[in-house]
């Protein structure tokens, strides 16, 4: 069920109140996502627009069988818990899907622009000893230009059409090979494990990592219930880029969490 809304008479009667229980090793693909797929597996989670103005409305249940069917698919790649893994998409549903998956795993998501250059690549590849990443079709040729010095980048994954570089899983493929069923186990990720990797914007220097942990979704209750006032059936759009913090901010943890229905 969506988070119960304290409905304070004051800013001050809301300091007083209000409060967040952490659960033991939480999970927001596990404890969230799946459970409520499990409740209400109907429940509006997305509308999606594509670049064709086509429209796609998702569910939970479908994150929450499609996260299962990535984390799989990444697995079999030979992605594990702990291993970095930076992902380049625009605003399509994949990004969304990679990063519950990953959640699902234990690996670790370092959301990217896709403005990065080469050298920017470079950088944060070597400095995060960043194992995998999942790209755009069009952020490609980047990925291609950088690895030649990114020994630690040993696992590329494609999504979109284009041609696939040799040594490039593709996206579709390697999803359509997985199973659907991904149970949680005694060494699921949780808790203070690493759940994601931000790079600052570097304006005063080289961008430095920002970790967050598994508990860090639960922050954004906040955001979606309380500073964007959502309720349960709202449509909420926010413009930020998949790169960027805004992202997990704007259109993902607190949003689901209020109920809502993320507009992209």
């Amino acid at each position: 069920m969506p988070v119960a809304k304290l409905r304070p008479k004051s800013y001050r009667e809301l300091l007083e109140t209000f409060s967040i229980s952490v659960p033991d090793n939480y999970n927001f693909a596990f404890d969230f996502l799946d459970a409520e797929a499990a409740q209400d597996p109907t429940r509006p989670a997305m509308i999606h627009i594509g670049p064709d103005g086509t429209r796609r409305d998702l569910d939970l249940a479908y994150f929450s069988k499609e996260s299962a069917r990535m984390a799989n698919a990444f697995k079999a790649a030979g992605l594990a818990k702990g291993d970095k893994v930076m992902i380049i998409l625009y605003r399509r549903v994949e990004w969304w899907v990679t990063m519950l998956a990953l959640h699902k795993l234990g690996a670790v998501p370092v959301p990217s622009p896709n403005l990065l250059t080469p050298h920017d690549i470079d950088f944060r590849v070597n400095y995060a000893g960043i194992k995998a990443v999942v790209a755009e079709d069009s952020v490609v040729d980047r990925v291609e230009a950088a690895r030649p010095s990114c020994p630690t980048l040993t696992v590329c994954v494609q999504v979109g059409t284009g041609p696939l570089p040799a040594g490039w899983l593709d996206y579709e493929t390697i999803r359509a090979a997985a199973a659907e069923d991904f149970p949680r186990t005694a060494e699921a990720p949780g808790g203070d494990d690493s759940l994601l990797i931000f790079f600052s914007s570097g304006t005063t220097g080289m961008p430095k990592m920002v970790e967050h942990s598994h508990a860090y979704p639960l922050g954004h209750l906040t955001t979606g219930v309380y500073w964007h006032n959502l309720e349960p059936g709202d449509v909420h759009l926010t413009l930020a880029d998949t790169g960027w913090g805004k992202a997990v901010w704007g259109k993902f943890y607190g949003q689901w969490m209020a109920g809502a229905t993320v507009f992209t």
